[in-house]
């Protein structure tokens, strides 16, 4: 990010301490510094501009308001009742720069439980399919190219759950998806259409509405219009351009009031003083009464769900000193979805850049789902009878400016074999080689995760969905499959680094922040009585319980803070003492016998108190005879957890321990460098955060 961009930091201890002195209650105008209105802005998001700068569209609060209302009315209610009435289980899969993820947020206000899906879970189709019947998730909101994706890899055929609620949105859905989910038993799905411009969403239906694709009908207190050139309705089955009226208009485009006025235009159907926008998008209506989309009116296209202005992308060609021309189109792939192919005619005598040299420029300013997937060199861009580029006689590109055959560099193992073998069924190539760029040869993310799914499926291992992204050739995706292959088969967990400070597994941030919500709670002491028969020798059991106090880290790790952040602080070992307690006929009843044992609960997370095992013995005896005498035996440590060291696993470790030879050496059972925070965090409608 350049130094010149601000950055909130809401993990610094400013933030914190801003937030923390906020009210628990809904702001009122008391609060704010100006009163609130329904016309004020609500968000920016920024979108793809056609004049090569993105555009940010402003939307105020009375059409967010008016969209909940919609969707809690048509949409929320009638799903949850169907389902029984029970809350649902939302989950937010969409980045939150993509407007789309309204759609989660509106559940959650409706008072549903909203999952927000971290990126390595969401990019991956089998981890979401995992996380929705792990979780029971009842909603889930797609678009249509990921959504295929995803049904492939299991999500309505598991049988103990599939989710109520499919919601799609973004791009067209085509027959085949759309006939599948009306086939769905369990599952309805529902299509949204809507431009950043008129709040996210302005048509919907049911899946079950038609029997073909289309957009469906208006939202609430919202106008449709499709209209010709000159302003003027069509009839039914005539294509023409969509417009919308109504509150979820968005405010224009921030500091950008020319492009305002030339699509949020002035509606010659509605009172006066009202306006339109111009969405761009070609459709007609039906005879049911509802809006089929057909198409686009100018030079926007999507991509994998994402709305892209080609204008963007010529423009960001053109900036290379060599290029005095660009083009840049969308074509439908070997392997199946849209590529961006871009055409470019040097300055004269000039030698045209090549595809790596502009993929590069173009990655320092784009997205790469906006970067194109080869750049193919003209000596002129063909021109129609108008002097207008003509687009549709753009030469295909040669499949060799993929990846050069004569460059290329054969697999060199069996592995590498497997692999380009793989990579050739999805991209549908004739040959790879292992320094060739998979995304460079026409792959793509939607492609890249068939990748990951084939793999995964031919070496029986687990691969992060993102693994093609930072090995896009076959050298070096091999070497993290070979990765995979050996942490398959040894299965072991790498020690972390003692040179820096610890972060707490998810188990231990619990504990410490129970412990500091309720200072000495001692909920997470877990004790119990054995009985033992027999004579005890003492010290032999203070030297096994101090020979587990060496082996395990575990039991010898606090919890400290430094910076605001827990921290874990692992002691050295330490000797465990075992108190003796001689208890008479005339003690008190067990039950009044917590205060004569020598073990009392204590604070499970103070970094000032070593979290020691506690082993006394209560003798009803003399040591040396055979009546059985009960032992308690406690644990307070924040790390062992109330159900990993039971009395009777304490029980068998300890034999363990005083069986050993005295001169075994012992093993450390190092601490994992656990993440800091789960992948996934679950927001409840109070805005809380639960993990």
């Amino acid at each position: 990010m350049p130094p010149s961009v601000p950055v909130l930091d809401l993990t610094g201890a400013s933030a914190r301490a801003l937030l923390a002195a906020c009210p628990g209650t809904a702001p009122t105008d008391a609060d704010r510094r100006t009163p609130l209105r329904p016309a004020h802005p609500a968000h920016l998001i920024y979108t793809s501009g056609s004049t090569g700068r993105p555009k940010g569209v402003l939307t105020d609060h009375a059409g967010l308001l008016n969209l909940y209302r919609n969707h809690e009315a048509e949409f929320i209610r009638p799903a949850a009742r169907a389902a029984g009435g029970r809350r649902f289980k939302a989950a937010l899969t969409a980045v939150f720069s993509f407007d789309t993820s309204w759609e989660g947020l509106l559940w959650m206000v409706a008072g549903h439980q909203l999952h927000v899906i971290d990126d390595e879970v969401r990019r991956d189709p089998e981890a979401i399919v995992g996380y929705v019947r792990k979780e029971r998730i009842d909603l889930l909101d797609l678009t249509p190219t990921y959504a295929e994706q995803v049904l492939a890899a299991g999500l309505l055929t598991g049988d103990d759950h599939r989710p109520a609620v499919l919601m799609l949105g973004g791009e067209a859905v085509g027959e085949a998806l759309w006939q599948q989910l009306r086939d769905a038993p369990d599952t309805v799905g529902y299509n949204f259409y809507g431009p950043t411009e008129a709040t996210v969403d302005t048509l919907w239906c049911t899946l079950a509405d038609s029997p073909r694709p289309v957009v469906g009908r208006p939202v609430h207190n919202t106008g449709i219009r499709v209209l010709d050139r000159r302003l003027r309705p069509v009839p039914v089955g005539v294509a023409g351009e969509l417009h919308l009226t109504g509150p979820q208009l968005a405010r224009g485009y921030l500091g950008r009031a020319a492009l305002t006025a030339e699509r949020f235009v002035a509606d010659p159907f509605g009172e006066p003083g009202t306006r339109m926008y111009r969405t761009g998008d070609l459709v007609r209506w039906t005879a049911d009464g509802v809006i089929e989309y057909l198409g686009r009116t100018d030079d926007q296209v999507k991509v994998r769900g994402f709305r892209i202005e080609l204008g963007e992308i010529e423009a960001a060609l053109a900036a290379h000193p060599d290029v005095a021309q660009s083009v840049v189109v969308a074509r439908e792939g070997r392997a199946g979805g849209k590529q961006l192919i871009g055409y470019v005619v040097p300055d004269p005598g000039a030698t045209a850049p090549d595809t790596a040299e502009l993929r590069e420029l173009l990655s320092r300013t784009l997205p790469d789902y906006m970067v194109p997937t080869v750049v193919v060199a003209l000596d002129a861009l063909p021109m129609t009878s108008s002097r207008k580029v003509d687009r549709k006689a753009l030469p295909a590109p040669d499949p060799a400016l993929f990846a050069s055959a004569a460059a290329r560099v054969a697999p060199r193992n069996t592995l590498e074999e497997t692999l380009a073998g793989i990579w050739m069924q999805v991209l549908r190539l004739d040959g790879v080689g292992v320094t060739d760029n998979f995304f460079e040869l026409g792959g793509n993310s939607i492609l890249s995760i068939q990748v990951i799914s084939r793999v995964r499926k031919t070496f029986g291992i687990e691969l992060s969905a993102r693994a093609l992204f930072d090995r896009p050739t076959i050298a070096g995706f091999a070497e993290q499959v070979a990765a995979g292959r050996a942490a398959a088969r040894t299965g072991r967990i790498t020690p972390a680094d003692r040179d820096r400070a610890l972060p707490l597994s998810f188990a231990q941030a619990r504990m410490w922040f129970l412990d500091e919500f309720e200072p000495g709670n001692a909920a997470y002491n877990a004790g119990g009585v054995l009985r033992l028969t027999g004579p005890l020798d003492t010290g032999a059991l203070a030297a096994a319980l101090s020979a587990l106090v060496r082996r395990h880290e575990v039991l010898r790790t606090t919890f400290d803070t430094v910076d605001g952040e827990a921290v874990q602080r692992i002691g050295e070992p330490y000797d465990v003492a075992v108190p003796l307690a001689e208890l008479t006929a005339s003690d008190p009843p067990p039950a009044r016998r917590n205060s004569r044992t020598p073990c009392a609960p204590r604070s499970p997370s103070r970094s000032t108190c070593a979290p020691a095992p506690c082993c006394g013995r209560c003798s009803s005896g003399p040591p040396t005879t055979r009546t059985p005498s009960p032992s308690p035996c406690t644990t307070s440590s924040p790390t062992a957890g109330r159900w990993a060291w039971s009395p009777a696993s304490w029980a068998r470790s300890t034999t363990r321990r005083w069986s050993a030879a005295p001169e075994t050496p012992p093993r450390c059972c190092t601490t994992p460098a656990w993440p800091r925070w789960p992948s996934s965090t679950r927001t409840t409608p109070s805005g809380s955060a639960t993990t």
